[in-house]
């Protein structure tokens, strides 16, 4: 009889208004993401080119390399720090924008250049871990491949791939990025060897695959994953890195392929209303 009573006090919310409720805190959330994401990399906009100056004010100072050495690693460590809140950063703006808000700020850049950028800011790590990256790449038509997309969501993309990239591959191994256009689609391939025998690292887990996930639907690619080695040749490479990383044996290969279509890396003129 009292839980009859209880039920009855309980005030039943109409449809349309708990809809619109929900929306709110929606919107709310999706707003906060988008103002924290945005104020986070304006920030780091300004602290991003410092480590790099500091390299060369290190490098112009009348003492002997190994006083220099260590000054360097610091400024590296910030750099590597910067772009991976940078990631983060574009995890917390995306995550709140649409599709037609992302195509909006979009802009033409080369992306075969901007993934030799950030491969080799990562070179002194990569030489640390002995590890080495084969930059594989097609031109389209003998000119580096163009497109027409967010520049901090690839750059996010690319930065993401290369840092799992130092985490997992083991020392003195050849690890390949390739970067070439395939049946109307983009297509950027990552290999990485993963150790011996690692259960579960196809999982799609972690930031990493959150960030690439999000990239899929926002620009309505495809991914996939799989253990094995992906058969593409290139005509150009380029390696970045530990000099004498090789193919090693004994270990699984984790490869990455994201496809993303070619219509939704070229301008197209907004629609007269």
């Amino acid at each position: 009889m009292e839980e009859q009573k209880y039920e009855e006090k309980i005030e039943i919310k109409d449809t349309s208004q708990y809809i619109q409720e929900l929306e709110k805190i929606v919107h709310h959330d999706k707003e906060l993401r988008k103002i924290v994401g945005h104020e986070i990399r304006n920030r780091l906009n300004s602290l991003n080119g410092f480590p790099e100056l500091l390299i060369k004010s290190v490098n112009a100072l009348p003492i002997s390399q190994a006083s220099k050495d260590p000054l360097i690693d610091y400024c590296t460590v910030v750099q590597r720090n910067v772009k991976q809140i940078e990631g983060i950063a574009t995890l917390l703006h995306l995550g709140s924008l649409k599709h037609r808000d992302l195509k909006n700020a979009s802009e033409q850049f080369d992306l075969e250049e901007m993934i030799r950028e950030n491969a080799l800011s990562l070179k002194t790590d990569l030489e640390k871990n002995y590890l080495g990256l084969d930059y594989s790449y097609d031109k389209k038509d003998e000119s580096p491949i163009q497109v027409y997309a967010h520049k901090g969501f690839m750059n996010a993309i690319i930065n993401t791939i290369l840092f799992n990239l130092l985490k997992h591959a083991p020392k003195n191994s050849l690890n390949k990025i390739g970067l070439s256009i395939q049946n109307e689609s983009l297509e950027l391939i990552c290999e990485n060897l993963i150790g011996k025998s690692r259960e579960g690292y196809g999982e799609q887990t972690g930031v990493g695959f959150y960030l690439l996930n999000l990239a899929k639907r926002q620009l309505r690619g495809n991914l996939e994953t799989e253990i094995s080695r992906i058969d593409r040749k290139y005509d150009f490479n380029e390696l970045i890195g530990y000099k004498d990383a090789r193919e090693l044996e004994n270990h699984d290969i984790f490869s990455l392929r994201f496809y993303i279509p070619i219509k939704e890396l070229t301008f197209h003129p907004p629609k007269k209303q």
